[in-house]
């Protein structure tokens, strides 16, 4: 085949590289259209994956919103232990002086306030059990996540006593300027 001439190569959008010096004129394709569609293409791609994460926060907000929907929701189970532990010390409690308790005096509203501290508890277990098994599911189907910092995020949040849990937002990965 021919070599090019400079004719052919201006029709092509190339320029010619002075410096090889070869003889044979250097052709360097212009990229940049390329260059600018890739980078339009990873912006998307990053904007949509704000929208989806954007999304599935909006739908763990309105799952809180149905009381009724965490009712019926299982604690979480580094919790349940000391959940057992303070229902045992209200019964406890009840047994010690069931006469102070059904008269309604004093001991009546302290007992009616460590169960109103319980149930406030297993709610705030259940909701965080909603927000870690929503988090794990959306990580495992969303390989991008998997960094260190994400898998970090998710492995301590369970490990956090109850009453001291940070709920905390996924790192979604960067984009690429290449322009």
């Amino acid at each position: 085949m021919p070599e090019p001439t400079l004719r052919d190569i201006t029709i092509m959008g190339a320029a010619a590289d002075p410096q090889l010096g070869t003889g044979t004129p250097a052709v360097v394709y212009d990229n940049s259209k390329l260059i600018n569609t890739l980078n339009n293409a990873a912006q998307y791609h990053a904007e949509n994956e704000w929208r989806k994460y954007n999304l599935f926060l909006n739908n763990i907000k309105d799952a809180y919103k149905d009381v009724n929907n965490i009712a019926q929701m299982e604690v979480m189970t580094q919790d349940r232990e000391g959940l057992k532990k303070k229902m045992g010390e209200i019964l406890k409690g009840i047994s010690s002086d069931p006469r102070g308790f059904v008269s309604g005096g004093a001991k009546y509203q302290e007992i009616m306030g460590q169960i109103a501290s319980l149930q406030s508890d297993a709610t705030e277990s259940k909701a965080n059990s909603l927000y870690d098994k929503a988090h794990r599911q959306y990580f495992y189907q969303n390989p991008e996540l998997d960094t260190e910092e994400n898998r970090t995020k998710l492995e301590s949040f369970p490990k956090q006593p109850l009453g001291s849990r940070q709920q905390y937002t996924f790192r979604l990965p960067g984009m690429y300027d290449a322009g």
